[in-house]
């Protein structure tokens, strides 16, 4: 989901957020991007209180620490489990080892992560993505808190969640949002947080971008683009949160964007 894909094109439904003009925006327009990116996420279970668009099982470290992965399925002894981990500097770093069934796999060194970036599963020797027989759990290695979990059958794990690290510069370019089930109103936003170590105080120290509101209706409007792409500060990450005004409501959004 994270590797290198082809940034969007063209869309329809350009829109200026209320805080595009206050933020540093990509004013070098017709240059080329080095690398596009595309995060999506399905919550299924969205309540009458903000909360983050991601797939069950979703969690963010609350100290440094090194990571565990392991399977519910002895049988699951030949993917090998790729982990993008945000270092305790900012920056990010790939990690990766060989399932051991339900053996816990050490990831990392001690105190390495301040948090996750992304995780999926590959074919030993190969990019090709590998299907676990079981649920496979990527873990922090202290209390065994989960952080993210890959379901039996699929590859990766979903969450609109996308961090800067400290190279070169990310821009975001749009988003979209999607209603598949509620009875209720739902409103989702697109945050910007400046600091990598917001992730310890999810609540606060975040910039909203955009909003959008949907009726109870299903509801898939076109991608909302801004005019000019917008800076997340090096360090920084964007994430989107949703609720509803009734329970149980299942909420999608993407968000794409590109780095230099």
């Amino acid at each position: 989901m994270f590797k290198k894909i082809a940034v969007i094109a063209v869309l329809l439904g350009l829109v200026a957020p209320a805080t595009a003009e206050r933020l540093s925006t990509d004013t070098r327009a017709g240059s080329k991007p080095s690398e596009g990116w595309l995060v999506y996420a399905l919550n299924n279970d969205v309540d009458t209180a903000f909360e983050f668009v991601a797939e069950t099982n979703t969690g963010f470290m609350t100290v440094d620490d090194n990571l565990e992965v392991l399977s519910s399925s002895g049988s699951d002894n030949t993917q090998l489990a790729v982990v993008v981990g945000v270092q305790t500097d900012g920056s990010l770093a790939a990690v990766k080892d060989t399932l051991n069934g339900t053996t816990p796999v050490t990831l990392g060194t001690a105190a390495q992560f301040h948090d996750v970036h992304a995780f999926w599963l590959e074919q030993t020797g190969s990019t090709a993505m590998a299907e676990p027989a079981g649920n496979v759990t990527l873990r922090d290695a202290t209390a065994d808190a989960t952080l993210r979990l890959i379901a039996a059958g699929k590859t990766n794990h979903q969450a609109c969640l996308y961090f800067a690290g400290t190279k070169g510069t990310t821009f975001v370019e749009g988003w979209q949002t999607a209603v598949t089930t509620s009875t209720g109103t739902n409103t989702f936003e697109l945050r910007l947080y400046h600091d990598f170590e917001d992730t310890r105080d999810i609540g606060d120290g975040y910039e909203v971008l955009d909003v959008v509101a949907l009726p109870n209706a299903v509801a898939a409007p076109e991608p909302r683009v801004f005019p000019r792409p917008i800076a997340v500060p090096r360090g920084g990450f964007i994430a989107v949160y949703s609720v509803s005004s009734a329970v149980n409501a299942q909420h999608q959004a993407r968000v794409f964007g590109y780095r230099r």
